[in-house]
């Protein structure tokens, strides 16, 4: 969310506990003979899966001639020695996906960009270190930006992700103020008309720039489907999102993961890059069965 730009332009088991009486009224167990037979071992977790979230301005790059582009040093940096699996990218354009190209091609070599269409920052892309078997732009019903659907194939299965940048929290009059109590509703009409799109039965992520908070409309009802906001699970007091001159910092961008098919092993925000916000990287692991 660009201030300046938005002002000026308008399954689990359950069993019965056992008393303490009635653990110790127990007879001893007599000894049966030695088995031989390994213990049996807990199925292990997936490969851990590394996924960055990175808004990153798209007045921090751009094109003055036909190939002839450049980024902000700096920002694009940002994304440099994460070890990144999936990188999800709001606000591109062509200047910074040729420089995202060059200087992550190598690692993450599928990729997904969508221009922006009818505004500046409503680019974004996808950029992966796994194979992209299915691609797909979701139209934001409330005329902001679009989000992205993808399938990916990874060594634990396919992966489910969708690529969000929710409506900014701007009043219909252009007042960031009153939008900030007034906009819920739109950011949960978009995820309630992306979500139906997704394949349930599929590990999912949903990450991007939400634009809010856990406890605005829309993220949590997310949230109650299942889902968990892994920095605000693990980094409940980290902010994405600051802007020079304002006293204020929030937590705007989030990765969401599915709780049925992912556990969290870790969730920063990474202080780099001149974009007003920053990127989020979190560890999951996929969960057995």
């Amino acid at each position: 969310m660009k201030l300046g730009l938005l002002l000026l332009s308008v399954p689990l088991f359950a069993c019965e506990p056992l008393s303490h009486e009635a653990e110790w009224a127990r007879e001893p167990a007599t000894p049966g003979p030695l088995s031989l037979e390994p213990a049996p071992v807990a199925p292990a977790l997936g490969a851990a899966l590394t996924v960055v979230t990175f808004n990153v301005n798209y007045g921090l790059a751009g094109c003055d001639g036909p190939g002839v582009c450049s980024a902000d040093p700096d920002t694009l940096g940002a994304l440099d020695g994460l070890e990144a699996d999936l990188v999800l990218l709001q606000e591109t354009n062509e200047g910074w996906e040729r420089a995202l190209a060059s200087e992550l091609g190598g690692e993450l070599p599928y990729k997904s960009f969508q221009a922006p269409q009818k505004l500046a920052p409503g680019g974004m892309g996808v950029m992966s270190r796994y194979p992209i078997e299915e691609a797909e732009v979701l139209d934001s019903p409330v005329g902001w930006f679009p989000a992205q659907r993808l399938v990916l194939r990874t060594p634990d299965g396919p992966l489910q992700v969708l690529n969000v940048h929710l409506r900014p929290m701007i009043s219909e009059g252009g007042s960031w103020v009153s939008g900030y109590f007034s906009t819920d509703h739109f950011r949960a009409r978009e995820l309630s008309t992306y979500l139906p799109r997704l394949d349930r039965s599929l590990p999912t992520v949903v990450a991007g720039d939400f634009n809010e908070d856990v406890h605005n409309e829309g993220l949590r009802g997310l949230l109650d489907l299942g889902f968990t906001s892994a920095l605000a699970e693990h980094e409940p007091d980290a902010r994405t999102w600051r802007w020079e001159g304002v006293p204020l910092q929030l937590r705007l961008d989030h990765v969401a993961f599915d709780n049925r098919a992912f556990e969290l092993v870790s969730a920063a925000v990474v202080e780099r890059g001149k974009s007003d916000h920053l990127p989020v990287k979190v560890v999951l692991r996929r969960k057995a069965g």
